[in-house]
């Protein structure tokens, strides 16, 4: 059963400020603190920017398990924030706005669920995302999932909100078992090199979107939806270059779309795409991959070209 502490109490365990009854209390953790004290907790965070706010230089700091509902934003760093060893866990957040933004060297997210709630924002900053990583070395993200991060705006404009975002700063980041659903642009935006393995993604508008290298094993794509403004939408999008054409390789690509759709699309210069076997099920006219560009290399293994798919029905 969960335990439901009061708010004053959480924030005597949390912080060397005190609080008066009923307020919530930012918490801000200590190198070597294991946050929350009371295990299993829920925390109803109205309105903070920061529920957990990282300051300093801080390690091995371990946040979770715990519930934190109603926060404008869950778990952040402070600008100023060197961070390092630091652990979530745990983390079940209904959140306004975003959920868990970071950078520093050897961070792990493990079994964490983040969902924003209220609908689509409309502030033209502060972007909602579920995950956002801007830095540093060894990023872990595992059994976790980020859902409904959505922004609406004008017609002609670009359409953000991100269940997963990592920065071109991180370098070695691996996602496991981690899911993105039902956000606005897309459910991974990873910028970096990167490796995926049994990462799912469906409802977003790119439900991946790659900017350089990845390695994956198996990757599966459902549905895509446009929700508005002016990007274009496919399972996988993958940012291509003429100077130094990313290569893309996926062990295994589940497709499964039941509406008719572009499965990859490459824009702004070539991509080396690697498939070694595809399990693909999908609507006629349904197109593999659209590129513009000559210089792009495609390889299919078995189940990867149109003749070897299932057609889903309606």
């Amino acid at each position: 059963m969960t335990r439901l502490a009061s708010l004053a109490a959480i924030a005597t365990l949390t912080c060397s400020q005190s609080a008066r009854p009923g307020q919530f209390q930012i918490a801000t953790p200590k190198s070597g603190q294991h946050w929350p004290a009371i295990r299993a907790t829920a925390i109803d965070a109205a309105g903070a920017n920061g529920a957990v706010t990282l300051r300093g230089a801080l390690h091995d700091v371990t946040i979770g398990p715990v519930r934190i509902h109603n926060a404008y934003r869950a778990v952040r760093a402070a600008s100023s924030a060197v961070l390092s060893r630091i652990t979530i866990r745990d983390l079940d957040a209904r959140v306004g706005r975003s959920c868990i933004a970071l950078s520093g060297d050897r961070l792990v997210i493990r079994d964490t669920q983040c969902v924003m709630t209220g609908g689509p924002q409309h502030e033209r900053r502060n972007m909602p995302f579920g995950l956002h990583v801007s830095g540093g070395r060894g990023l872990i993200v595992e059994n976790s999932r980020f859902d409904k991060f959505q922004w609406a705006g004008p017609d002609d404009r670009y359409w953000n909100g991100d269940g997963v975002t990592i920065e071109q700063g991180v370098s070695g980041a691996r996602l496991r078992n981690v899911s993105a659903n039902g956000n606005t642009d897309a459910g991974f935006d990873i910028k970096p090199p990167a490796r995926l393995d049994r990462t799912f993604a469906s409802d977003n508008c790119r439900n991946y979107r790659f900017w350089n290298s990845i390695e994956a094993g198996t990757l599966t794509a459902g549905d895509v939806r446009k929700r508005g403004g002016v990007s274009s939408c496919a399972a996988i999008w993958i940012h291509g270059s003429d100077s130094a054409p990313p290569r893309v390789h996926i062990a295994s690509l589940v497709v499964r779309m039941k509406r008719p759709g572009t499965i990859m699309i490459i824009e702004d210069g070539p991509a080396q795409v690697f498939l070694d076997s595809c399990d693909i099920s999908a609507p006629a006219r349904t197109t593999l991959v659209h590129s513009r560009h000559p210089g792009t290399r495609l390889r299919l293994g078995p189940g990867c070209a149109p003749g070897q798919w299932s057609f889903a029905e309606k």
